[in-house]
């Protein structure tokens, strides 16, 4: 997943895999409650429209992140455009909602994280770069 940072007025392209990106997030290093930013809004069904998204490999847009705290080995940031795209991401690896009818012809109706078969889990969302 591409993510953007800004740092020092300086706009940087970076790649992050899913599952660094979740962590980042789960570890509280990406702060997504930033007072410009909109309450969660999505319900499920657009939750798992953009997992399903994810799975397909289609393109998803970037998500960009200021850089707000850059210490000797640690980066921190905050969301200026992605946070829903970051909350599901996170939801869905906490099991938090099942994927729904869009995603019926894969055989991942019904079906949260840890259901899903290893082959697309590790496809998208392993710790490779």
């Amino acid at each position: 997943m591409k993510v953007s940072s800004m740092a020092s007025g300086e706009m940087t392209l970076r790649k992050w895999n899913m599952l660094k990106l979740i962590n980042r997030a789960k570890n509280g290093r990406i702060d997504s409650e930033i007072w410009y930013q909109r309450e969660k809004v999505w319900s499920n069904k657009l939750k798992s429209t953009f997992i399903d998204s994810v799975i397909r490999g289609f393109i998803v847009p970037t998500i960009y992140v200021n850089v707000i705290n850059s210490g000797k080995d640690t980066e921190y940031y905050e969301i200026v455009d992605g946070k829903q795209r970051i909350n599901t991401l996170v939801g869905f690896w906490n099991q938090e909602f099942k994927l729904t009818q869009e995603s019926e012809d894969l055989g991942l109706k019904n079906k949260v994280y840890s259901q899903i078969p290893r082959n697309i889990s590790e496809d998208k969302f392993d710790d490779r770069d």
